[in-house]
């Protein structure tokens, strides 16, 4: 359930493409173009989304499967 929300979430703000079309393996800034503004706009969010601390972990999030695991793993 959290990776279909965070995925659908990245395909909004990043503008890659539709949510099936996000990859665990790919780079927020190099592949998604995200800089760290935008980064911050999804985990914010995600913050509200999911009732969970994500923006003081920011710098530990670079491809999305890093993201989605941390959200799996913390839920």
């Amino acid at each position: 359930m959290e990776t279909k929300i965070i995925k659908a979430l990245i395909s909004e703000i990043s503008k890659y493409g539709s949510p099936s079309e996000i990859e665990m393996n790919l780079s927020f800034e190099d592949d998604l173009n995200m800089n760290e503004y935008k980064l911050n706009d999804l985990l914010e969010i995600l913050e509200e989304e999911f009732n969970m601390e994500l923006l003081s972990f920011a710098d530990n999030f670079i491809r999305v499967g890093d993201l989605v695991g941390f959200v799996e793993g913390t839920a």
